[in-house]
């Protein structure tokens, strides 16, 4: 469940960061990049752009929300994030109980690992880049490199709007995936759920 919405706090087009369990089967199995990594690749993006570009357009911002299910292993991230975001603190914002529906949303580009939020990002309609190999890698902006140059051309790509082209694509994964795990006029898909 998640909690109720907030009234607005945050200024929409932000940089979305959903934190994952460090220890998950999914970045474990499927990312060369950890948890960890891809928070201070991001972050470093974001400061990087508005450094740069000081008073010139309007900064970034970057938004965290910590994994809800195993907050111990939240710490080191937290504490990546109080380093990094020295100087910065007005355009890095880590918040806990906020529902994940209302902060992809507001969202610009959802930045992630792998995680299920990139899913439900496609389902709002929503940019997504990924550090590791998803499901949805179709209908993504994704960076296995290791040049961090081609990082922030990949990441600087992702923040932008979906463009038409983007969302047929996008509704057309869902509606592929949907009808090839889970079609209510199949029964025997559900049996894939155990």
């Amino acid at each position: 469940p998640q909690p109720k919405y907030k009234q607005a706090f945050l200024q929409p087009e932000y940089v979305f960061f959903p934190c994952q369990l460090p220890h998950d089967e999914t970045i474990k199995f499927h990312s060369d990049v950890q948890v960890i990594d891809a928070l201070k690749h991001t972050m470093q993006w974001v400061k990087d752009f508005n450094s740069t570009r000081r008073g010139q357009i309007k900064p970034r911002t970057v938004v965290i929300k910590p994994h809800p299910a195993n907050p111990s292993s939240m710490a080191p991230l937290l504490q990546v994030v109080t380093k990094m975001s020295r100087g910065m603190e007005q355009n890095v914002h880590w918040v806990d109980n906020v529902s994940i529906h209302q902060l992809i949303a507001g969202a610009k580009v959802v930045v992630t690992v792998n995680s299920g939020v990139g899913f439900e990002a496609i389902l709002h309609g929503k940019s997504i880049f990924t550090f590791g190999r998803a499901d949805y890698d179709s209908v993504c902006h994704k960076y296995y490199g290791s040049d961090p140059a081609n990082l922030n051309d990949a990441l600087n790509e992702a923040y932008r709007e979906l463009d038409q082209g983007d969302i047929i694509k996008a509704r057309k994964f869902v509606d592929a995936w949907y009808n090839t795990h889970y079609d209510y006029k199949n029964l025997e898909t559900f049996e894939k759920i155990f």
